[in-house]
């Protein structure tokens, strides 16, 4: 029974540094190209109770990818789900911009805390994808 050989071919060390010049100079072109206008200040208005006489307007500013992502680890509770009065007294600290919320108590005497909420949400998410 005859065996066939496998060819092997190595590669010299300078096509290796020849290839991982390559890949460098195709990362940094990726890396520039994929670029975005920075979310850092970002605001939305959210006006809450609409058409009622309690009608009034917040605004929400992305604090950032960093402080964004520190919110969300905060208030992930030990199923990683999200506890959302932890999340949304971090928010009244850096997200809620106007008017000036000092904590989630401000909602004892005012309404639409129940439609703040999952907007608040995804405004943090929107601006971690960069889609604000």
């Amino acid at each position: 029974m005859a065996t066939t050989k496998k060819s092997e071919t190595k590669k010299t060390n300078s096509e290796l540094a020849l290839e991982a010049h390559d890949r460098e100079v195709k990362n940094a072109k990726q890396a520039k190209t994929s670029e975005m206008e920075n979310m850092m200040g970002k605001t939305k208005e959210i006006t809450l109770c609409k058409g009622t006489d309690k009608e009034y307007t917040v605004v929400l500013q992305f604090p950032g990818v960093g402080r964004a992502m520190e919110i969300e680890d905060i208030a992930a509770n030990r199923y990683n789900n999200l506890a959302l009065s932890v999340f949304m007294q971090e928010c009244v600290k850096d997200v809620i911009v106007s008017p000036k919320i000092s904590s989630v108590n401000y909602w004892n005497s005012h309404p639409g805390l129940d439609e703040l909420t999952p907007q608040v949400v995804n405004f943090l998410n929107q601006g971690l994808a960069g889609q604000l």
